[in-house]
């Protein structure tokens, strides 16, 4: 998608990829990458698709929301029935372990807030 800035902004991707914008030099960012540029703040050329990549954004972040309760619950299990894989040498859970259990795909950052709640649950 043709994205844009206001100002001049340096995007770096969390999957290392990176952008410097100067205002009103729109620049392709992948498709997979357009929910976390509108969270740096960069905002498509084409209004309607703007519009509609926020729309994205905010259905994105309800359904992370909404998911939560289900990861809770299985870090809860994990740590109840304590299986050796569970969890990993550190002491986190185990996120394929936690994906057989409770069928939701996360990522390390997305993990992070809900074992730290998790965790203070159980010390």
């Amino acid at each position: 998608m043709l994205m844009q800035s206001s100002q001049e902004l340096s995007f770096v991707a969390k999957c290392g990829l990176s952008w410097n914008f100067v205002p009103g030099t729109p620049q392709e960012i992948p498709t997979k990458l357009v929910s976390e540029a509108i969270t740096h703040g960069l905002q498509a050329v084409d209004p309607k698709a703007n519009e509609q990549a926020v729309e994205q954004v905010a259905a994105e972040k309800e359904a992370a929301v909404a998911r939560v309760p289900t990861i809770e619950d299985a870090i809860r299990k994990m740590v109840k029935r304590n299986l050796r894989g569970d969890f990993t040498a550190g002491g986190r859970p185990n996120l394929n372990a936690l994906f057989r259990l409770s069928q939701q795909e996360l990522t390390s950052e997305e993990l992070d807030p809900i074992w730290n709640k998790i965790k203070k649950e159980f010390e």
